[in-house]
């Protein structure tokens, strides 16, 4: 399964805006609770533009539900805010630029279907809003397995620039993605909401 796109995309410059406006509200006093919001939703939107070709990923444990309504949910990978925080931080350092900032998007985004129970776990470890240094990595932890292989980051792709801009580990094993499982239902309008669409 395959991410839904907007019809009408987030582009760097539209990320850059939002940081900006966060700055201002920040800066106006505004709580960060609310500053952020609409920074998060440009960054998540950005970031599935970036991911286009990704795949949705269904936890085993997802796929054995014979009804799926209320059991299961959309989890993304990096903590929406996480992610969002990680953008403004590089933005006020001055070093968000588009290929770094499709580079970030690359490496920490991705959307899963977990179960309820799965999701609880994470949120007991503590990993609901911890961002780690890749999706697959906060859901290993909480012992979610997938029926298919979570890739990393196809590093060879990358230019030597882009792979020093993203750093990825070079222990860590880097997988090829194996074939695509379909849920036997189709996924709710909800999540896709949830995706920013």
């Amino acid at each position: 399964m395959k991410v839904k796109q907007r019809s009408k995309p987030m582009t760097f410059r539209h990320v850059v805006a939002a940081c900006d406006a966060f700055d201002l509200m920040d800066k106006a006093g505004i709580p960060e609770n609310l500053a952020i919001r609409s920074c998060v939703t440009v960054v998540n939107v950005f970031a599935n533009t970036v991911n286009a070709d990704a795949s949705v990923y269904v936890s085993v444990e997802a796929e054995k539900l014979s009804n799926k309504k209320g059991q299961t949910i959309l989890e993304h990978g990096s903590p929406r805010y996480e992610l969002t925080r990680l953008f403004i931080k590089t933005h006020r350092d001055g070093k968000l630029s588009e290929e770094r900032a499709t580079a970030m998007a690359k490496k920490y985004w991705a959307v899963a279907i977990i179960t309820k129970e799965e999701d609880e776990r994470l949120r007991k470890m503590g990993l609901r809003s911890k961002l780690m240094e890749a999706p697959h990595e906060r859901w290993a932890s909480a012992g979610i397995q997938f029926a298919t292989k979570v890739v990393l980051l196809d590093t060879d792709a990358l230019s030597e620039e882009m792979q020093s801009v993203v750093a990825v580990d070079d222990a860590q094993p880097h997988t090829e993605q194996s074939e695509q499982v379909e849920p036997p239902v189709s996924m709710p309008k909800s999540w896709w909401r949830r995706l920013g669409r």
